[in-house]
């Protein structure tokens, strides 16, 4: 039971953090607390924030292995969700490194476009991302459905 309590309150803090911008503020706050400038890497503690929740999601996976392993038929959703969410994080990353495509593209106009196109695409991974996660949790649900219905008869 302390499982379902650990995964309700984890997607529900994930949750809040993407309603309340959680992570996205996080930087900002920590550079008003410590009186200083973001510089390069300080700038994108958001994006490290984000990859240690997919760390924590994994060792919980790993830590539960047995228990995932009953629901096999969901770790390609769940694949394809990491994946996706990868790639958002870097995504983010880039998009938000103007420092980078200065150095490759002389054009403000230019990289301000690519920049752009790169949230665009961000977002949309995004979206697909959870879109897996809730392919994962309904598969999920069915097998857990149709395994207590057979032990009910």
């Amino acid at each position: 039971m302390w499982r379902l309590f650990t995964f309700a309150f984890a997607f529900a803090f994930l949750a809040a953090d993407e309603l309340l911008r959680i992570h996205e503020t996080f930087d900002r706050y920590l550079h008003k607390l410590l009186g200083v400038r973001p510089v390069g890497i300080t700038d994108h503690l958001d994006d490290l924030i984000v990859c240690l929740y997919g760390v924590a999601i994994v060792v919980v996976m790993l830590r539960n292995l047995p228990e995932v392993l009953r629901y096999v038929e969901a770790v390609w959703f769940c694949a394809g969700a990491f994946i996706l969410a990868a790639c958002s994080v870097a995504l983010d990353f880039l998009a938000s490194a103007k420092w980078y495509w200065r150095g490759i593209l002389s054009d403000d106009l230019q990289i301000q476009l690519l920049i752009d196109v790169l949230d665009v695409i961000e977002e949309v991974c995004k979206v697909y991302a959870e879109l897996c996660f809730i392919g994962a949790l309904l598969v999920c649900l069915r097998i857990a459905s149709t395994a207590a219905a057979r032990d009910n008869n």
